[in-house]
């Protein structure tokens, strides 16, 4: 090999090492930034809260709530607090409440125009930058139509912001983090707060092991008819042949008017002694603002099932089993040993004799 291939090898492998650390400097380098950028974004945490007594200081009031005439209007203050090392921008609006199909307290999306409070509510401000470790006031207005109806109407004000992602068919998409305070109006007038427990279906199941009890699933649906919001406690009465039993089950949350709640609950060790009645009871949480409301607004409702001793049954139809087969067999043997000894005994045969004349003596 010549002095110039030589030379010409080695400035190659040269260059191609080059090229091979700048891919991973690259590499590294768009590693480093994502990892930068997904820290910053984990870092970002903020609230929103009813404003107080002192602008540095978060209100004590759990949510913005007002018991008002329709026509009326309403101002007040909401702060915006920054709890991260670096500036944040934030996406401020107002949106109607709704309830989730497992029960949890949500607003509409901020794609969807609101219809309700949401609707009366406007800011001083949509759209506001957050200092590190800060905090911002917003105002807020309320117009209460004057056609208002009576009653709860739930909502909230959110700070927001949306960070775009790649979902799982690989489109870019923005994921907006939303945190935000209750807002709920409620409008003098005919308040008239109801529930009611529909659609209550009840199922035995049941074990094989006849020492063993089983278990009883029930479905219902709590149904909020009123007018105002509505949370409380529900307890489950079990009662039949073999007595009764009380559980209590988990509690219904806060409820829109007109949502419907679909729950489900299992009692275990039930016995089964044929019917059993299920009567779910509901008991309204207090509100200051309306009296006597848990014997206005309690609703209570029923199903019924036959529980049938599947396993009990099986046993007592297979030791019945046993007793026959064993009966059965021990007067088989019994007859047989009768027969045996009371048959009439054989004959011998007597023996052929000879005629033989007698041998003289003497």
């Amino acid at each position: 090999m010549c002095i110039t291939e030589y030379l010409g090898g080695r400035r190659q492998l040269q260059s191609r090492l080059f090229i091979a650390l700048a891919v991973v400097a690259i590499a590294l380098f768009g590693l480093v930034s994502t990892t930068a950028r997904a820290s910053a974004q984990a870092a970002q945490s903020w609230s929103v809260t009813p404003a107080g007594g002192s602008p540095d200081q978060p209100g004590t009031r759990p949510d913005l709530s007002y018991t008002v005439d329709a026509g009326t209007s309403i101002t007040d203050t909401i702060q915006v607090w920054n709890y991260g090392a670096e500036p944040i921008q934030l996406k401020v609006y107002a949106a109607d409440a709704l309830i989730t199909s497992e029960g949890s307290y949500d607003l509409r999306p901020s794609n969807e125009a609101p219809t309700d409070v949401a609707a009366w509510t406007i800011l001083s401000s949509n759209t506001v930058t957050v200092a590190a470790s800060s905090v911002t006031a917003i105002n807020v207005s309320i117009a209460v139509p004057k056609d208002a109806l009576p009653g709860d109407h739930p909502g909230g004000i959110v700070a927001s912001v949306a960070t775009p992602t790649t979902n799982a068919d690989g489109a870019q998409v923005l994921v907006e983090k939303r945190v935000g305070t209750r807002l709920n109006v409620r409008v003098n007038g005919d308040i008239v707060p109801s529930a009611a427990i529909k659609n209550v279906s009840v199922a035995y199941s049941g074990s094989l092991n006849p020492i063993a009890p089983g278990s009883v699933k029930v479905n219902y649906t709590f149904v909020n008819t009123g007018n105002t919001r509505l949370a409380g406690t529900v307890r489950l009465e079990l009662s039949g042949i073999a007595g009764s039993k009380s559980v209590d089950l988990p509690e219904v949350p806060v409820t829109m008017p007109g949502n419907n709640l679909d729950q489900s609950f299992t009692v275990a060790d039930v016995w089964p002694t044929g019917p059993i009645t299920a009567k779910v009871i509901f008991t309204p949480k207090d509100d200051p603002g309306i009296a006597d409301l848990q014997s206005i607004a309690s609703a209570s409702g029923s199903g019924s099932t036959i529980a049938i001793p599947f396993g009990q049954l099986l046993s007592i139809i297979v030791i019945v089993g046993l007793v026959v087969l064993y009966r059965r067999r021990r007067q088989a043997k019994i007859d047989r040993l009768v027969a045996a000894a009371t048959a009439t005994p054989r004959t011998p045969p007597t023996p052929p004799t000879e005629d033989r004349e007698p041998e003289p003596v003497g």
